[in-house]
């Protein structure tokens, strides 16, 4: 985990988000979502608790948005493979390697169903 950042710096919504996105991907790759809170998510974002409100209803509203962030970005990766103009074989090279450099992602991918099955 980085160190939390202490001086404030003015950030568009946006970007402010996906701080606040990468920061939750950082902590549930590290330990994953059973001790997760918003406390934790905003030190780890150099952010407050109300402004990660601001952004999110709540963990689960987080971790849904983070979910989708993540598929988005795996399936980006992978239609653009399926996309250029490769040989069969390179194709499926290609997608196996994104594949296994993603398979961390796809512990936080289970760790979320985990969180939600268990509701």
């Amino acid at each position: 985990m980085s160190e939390p950042s202490t001086k404030r710096r003015r950030l568009s919504p946006n970007q402010r988000q996906q701080e606040i996105l990468d920061a939750t991907y950082q902590l549930v790759l590290a330990a994953g979502i059973s001790n997760l809170t918003m406390e934790k998510i905003a030190m780890e974002a150099g952010a407050s608790k109300a402004l990660l409100y601001s952004y999110f209803p709540n963990i689960s509203g987080l971790l849904q948005q983070l979910y989708k962030r993540e598929l988005g970005k795996l399936q980006a990766q992978q239609r653009e493979v399926m996309e250029s103009p490769h040989s069969f074989e390179d194709m499926v090279k290609q997608t196996a390697s994104i594949n296994r450099v993603n398979q961390n992602k796809r512990q936080l991918h289970k760790r979320w169903f985990r969180l939600n099955i268990e509701k």
